[in-house]
């Protein structure tokens, strides 16, 4: 029997959450929502397969759907340090949260010329903020770098997310150098390979556009999707 869900009324007058728990339950959630717990499809610290945010969400609600007035227990706030220390914010290499990826993005941004809403748009599709993520090529990091990319821009551990952030921007700095500060191109070198945009004689914007069906179905979809983040 599915139960319908209702959302709390405008006065929020029946519900008695203290500010430390909803503190911690703000935390969980944002840092659901950029990735960094696993996926639904992932079994949580309860077992079940539902985020560690879904699954404390849950323990709020009654079974006729209403949010049910609490008080600070020992047991909340225990599930919610498990949530925590088991969370991939956690488990990643190194621990960090997001707004800690902002130092570094800044820097490298300041450092190579690039546009920092450009680095943190690709670092969103690459990785969605996960500093362990591995592709099925082998790419890896923040900015997914291939082994041999990583190496010659002097990355010596692509999981290190200042090295990668640095490392996957100067190589941004040299395709938008190359392309004359066309980023579309920019971006389809990044992520089809500089020699197969080359190939197919795509120097600027315009012949991108006109050429842009003979690009991987992979790469079209990147570039639209790094474009509409880095313009939200």
């Amino acid at each position: 029997m599915q139960t319908n869900l209702q959302y709390p009324r405008e006065d929020k007058s029946d519900m008695n959450i203290h500010s430390k728990q909803m503190e911690e339950l703000l935390k969980l959630r944002f840092m659901n929502s950029v990735g960094l717990f696993p996926d639904r499809s992932q079994t949580s610290v309860d077992g079940t397969n539902e985020s560690e945010f879904m699954a404390l969400l849950e323990s709020l609600i009654k079974n006729n759907g209403q949010l049910e007035e609490f008080t600070a227990s020992k047991e909340l706030s225990s599930n919610i340090d498990q949530g925590l220390k088991t969370s991939k914010l956690y488990n990643s290499y190194p621990a960090m949260k997001v707004t800690d990826y902002d130092q570094l993005i800044d820097q490298s941004s300041a450092r190579y010329g690039v546009d920092s809403e450009l680095i943190r748009a690709v670092i969103q599709t690459e990785s969605n903020y996960k500093s362990d993520a591995v592709s099925h090529s082998g790419a890896k990091g923040l900015m997914q770098l291939m082994d041999a990319t990583a190496a010659s821009l002097g990355v010596t551990n692509s999981y290190d997310p200042q090295e990668n952030i640095n490392g996957g921007t100067k190589f941004l700095a040299y395709l938008l150098q190359k392309y004359d500060g066309h980023e579309r191109v920019a971006l389809a070198a990044y992520n089809a390979g500089p020699g197969r945009v080359d190939r197919l004689g795509i120097t600027n914007d315009t012949q991108l556009q006109d050429k842009y069906d003979e690009l991987p179905q992979e790469t079209q979809n990147y570039i639209r999707k790094v474009m509409g983040i880095r313009n939200e």
